[in-house]
Formats: structure tokens, sequence, C-alpha cells
């Protein structure tokens, strides 16, 4: 306990304030005695202890004797949890996430990018159509897939001439032609002989 002597008013009061027995000298206010909630200036705040002149999570250190961009360390340079605009990878604190990594806004962590990753193709499909399947699908700022699909022009045969001889198809127009008027003779021989 610590008493604190007031002059008000021409009176000496005497206020009583808790201050746990083997509280830190460095500590501005404890929770107990080996809990330091604040420092005095020069020390920075670490773990519930006050660390000399140095910020333990990272290099920079504000007026409040607090690590700014940290909100919890577990040890010297490295922490548990970040303040809510910084992102938290491996240990750390970042402004933005390295390379190979992307933020994920709603955990504050950043987290591996992830690419697209594709499958071998099919063989070549009627109409000369081939896909290939997703394997992997890409994060945010991973590499999109690259085409799933191929489509060629379609090879379309041409009917081949008949295999007859130009005088066998000479032949058959011949033939024709001649049942052609034959039914027509016929027809008008018929029309003319029933008058």
């Amino acid at each position: 306990m610590l008493l604190t002597k007031l002059n008000f008013k021409n009176q000496t009061d005497y206020v009583a304030s808790y201050w746990p027995a083997g509280c830190k000298l460095d500590c501005a206010s404890c929770f107990s005695e080996n809990f330091c909630l604040r420092c005095h200036p020069g020390n920075f705040l670490f773990g519930g202890k006050c660390e000399p002149a140095f910020c333990p999570c990272q290099k920079i250190c504000s007026f409040e004797n607090l690590c700014p961009s940290v909100s919890e360390c577990v040890r010297a340079n490295v922490c548990r949890s970040c303040r809510v605009d910084l992102f938290f990878h491996h240990g750390h604190c970042h402004l933005t996430c390295p390379q190979g990594f992307e933020p994920d806004v709603q955990l504050m962590w950043c987290t591996p990018q992830t690419h697209c990753e594709v499958g071998e193709w099919t063989d070549w499909g009627a109409c000369r159509t081939r896909t290939r399947p997703v394997l992997h699908f890409p994060s945010v700022y991973g590499n999109p897939c690259s085409h799933l699909s191929e489509i060629r022009k379609c090879a379309i045969r041409k009917r081949l001439r008949s295999s007859l001889s130009k005088w066998q198809r000479r032949n058959k127009m011949f033939n024709a032609y001649k049942r052609y008027t034959s039914a027509v003779d016929s027809l008008n021989t018929s029309r003319f002989s029933t008058h």
C-alpha cells in the first residue's frame, strides 16, 4: 500500500493507493507484483514487463511506451497478434504481405498464394475439341487458369465422285433418257388411241 500526501484548502489528507508489494520500480502501474500495466518513460511494455529503451517486437516505438505495430508479443521479435491495420505473418506484423503471400482482410493474416493448376488434356473429340480439368483453383492474387478447352476446324469430308468411268456415266444417263422418252411416247400413244 502506498500513502500519498495531499494538501487541499489548508488541510492535509493522506490517500491510500494499492501498490502490490514487490512491484518493480520501472513499472508505472502494476496488475500484480510481476505484471506491469504501464512503464515509466524510457521503458517499453513487453509481456507484462518493462524493457529499457527498445521495443522488442519491432525497432519502431511510440511515445505511449508500447510497440506500435504489435498487439501482443510472445518473445523478442516474435508477435502473437498485430495491430488492426497490419497483417500477421510468421510471428511478425507487416503493412503488406511478403512476395508469394496475399492478404486475408477478414483474418488480417498473410496466406500463401495459390496458383491455378490444370490437368492433362483429353483426347481430341468430335469436330476436334479437347478440354482439361482444373485441379486447383487460384486464390484472389494467384495466377489465373490458362485456357481449358481447344477447338480446331472440323474436317468435313467431301463426297467422293462415283467410281464409274466416264463412258459408264454417259451410258447411265442415256438409258435414263431412253426410259423417259419411252414413257412420254407411251403416254402420248395412249392418249391419242382412246379418243
